[in-house]
C-alpha cells in the first residue's frame, strides 16, 4: 500500500512524500542484541525463491545480516 503524503510547499520544490506499508515485511534491525526474527516471510521467501533447500531455522539465521552494527 503506498500513499501520497506530499504537500503543496514540497511538491512545489520538485519533490515528493510517500510512505508504503508491505504487510509481512521483515523491518531492518539496528540492534544485534534485539534482532527482528519473527516474522514468517523471514525463514519462506529464500525458500520460495529457490535459494535454499528448506525454509531456515532461527538458529540458521546469519547473525550479522546488514553492516550496521
Amino acid at each position: 500500500m503506498v500513499l501520497d503524503l506530499t504537500t503543496s510547499d514540497i511538491d512545489e520544490a520538485g519533490f515528493k512524500v510517500a510512505r508504503a506499508v508491505v504487510p509481512g515485511m521483515q523491518p531492518l534491525d539496528l540492534n544485534h542484541a534485539r534482532q527482528h526474527l519473527g516474522g514468517r516471510r523471514l525463514y519462506e521467501v529464500p525458500y520460495r525463491l529457490g535459494l535454499v533447500g528448506r525454509p531456515r531455522t532461527e538458529h540458521e539465521m546469519n547473525p550479522y545480516p546488514h553492516p550496521f552494527p
